[in-house]
């Protein structure tokens, strides 16, 4: 967060701002007797702003509902579920390779899109191909990492150092130094670390042409929209002074004199 704050005079919204702003709708809402509840309303889950609202969640004592928690929980969900259908849950292989590095098995599920010459991975490793598109070649034919031959899950594997920030797409059979058939208009991303000491990291299945729960680099879909506001419901419910307005307004609906009664007889 420290390191953010230097760039507070390109921010739009510094951080110290955006605390007092949230600060100042919140002293104004309780002094009008409105509950508050606040939402991150964000995929970014490392965001110094995130951290802004936890502190703010806790101090003022009020709920905060983060859709990056719901949004990520989801996105895993999708992934096991991938994981047993394709029955490609691989087994532990303790212990790390010999130079200390890490090896990583990129996995990318292309269901019944045709390959017709090959698929590829291009990052910004020397291992993914140095940003150069068509280059480094995905396998399915149980090599490289990949789990079964001809089921479709194309993969590839190499080492890399601990902490080795990793920024890659896919392409599928375009010509080597082109970037053309990308399968998203997005990077994906990752760090390099081995949280419970195995030789070989399997990353999740990721799907061509599609990102888990996103309809674009920095919005959900409509089922994460749909989740969040299940989460606010959620909140509402446990509220007192809502389920106190609620019971009010449902009162007087059944106080209200029906069409029937106020037409007389």
């Amino acid at each position: 967060q420290r390191d953010y704050e230097k760039l507070e005079p390109w921010t739009r919204v510094s951080l110290n701002d955006y605390e007092k702003n949230i600060l100042e709708m919140i002293n104004l809402a309780k002094n009008r007797g409105a509950g508050i509840i606040l939402l991150y309303n964000a995929l970014w889950r490392g965001s110094p702003y995130r951290t802004v609202l936890e502190k703010i969640s806790k101090a003022e004592r009020v709920p905060l509902v983060d859709s990056s928690a719901l949004v990520r929980d989801a996105r895993r969900r999708i992934e096991e579920d991938l994981e047993r259908k394709l029955d490609l849950r691989p087994a532990k292989e303790s212990g790390l390779p010999g130079n200390g590095e890490i090896e990583i098995v990129f996995r990318v599920h292309l269901g019944d899109r045709p390959v017709p010459k090959a698929m590829y991975i291009v990052g910004n490793d020397p291992k993914l191909g140095n940003s150069v598109p068509n280059k480094v070649v995905m396998y399915d034919d149980g090599t490289h990492g990949d789990q079964r031959a001809g089921d479709h899950v194309w993969s590839y594997s190499a080492t890399f150092p601990p902490g080795t920030n990793l920024f890659y797409v896919y392409t599928n059979s375009g010509e080597e130094g082109k970037w053309e058939e990308l399968d998203v208009p997005s990077i994906r991303a990752f760090t390099v670390e081995n949280v419970r000491n195995e030789r070989r990291v399997y990353r999740p299945i990721e799907s061509f042409g599609e990102l888990y729960m996103q309809a674009d680099n920095w919005h959900t879909n409509v089922d994460g929209y749909e989740m969040i506001a299940k989460g606010l419901i959620e909140v509402l419910k446990k509220d007192q002074k809502a389920k106190a307005y609620l019971r009010e307004i449902s009162g007087s609906r059944d106080q209200a004199p029906s069409q029937h009664s106020s037409i007389g007889h």
